[in-house]
């Protein structure tokens, strides 16, 4: 019969084991080749001039950085409302 000192151990162990180890869930996702990753495409967004911008709902959005073309977003990032690019 173990005591209760030696028991914790065992039962994180068995609950690591159960659950897969520690590493953890895989990403469902590759973020090398998500929908974030495809690039700057002038008919889905616009170049803006820094890394956010504010909405006219009073939040930001965030751009996304290409050494091709520099800071761009989408063009509907603030969702219902004016699109974000200037023309």
């Amino acid at each position: 019969m173990t005591t209760n000192g030696t028991k914790g151990p065992w039962v994180a162990l068995a609950l690591l084991t159960a659950c897969g180890g520690a590493g953890g869930a895989p990403s469902l996702e590759d973020p090398a080749s998500g929908p974030r990753a495809q690039g700057y495409d002038a008919a889905q967004h616009c170049l803006v001039d820094s890394s956010q911008v504010l909405c006219p709902s009073g939040i930001y959005a965030y751009a996304q950085w290409s050494d091709e073309v520099g800071w761009y977003i989408e063009r509907d990032a603030c969702g219902t409302g004016p699109t974000v690019c200037p023309l």
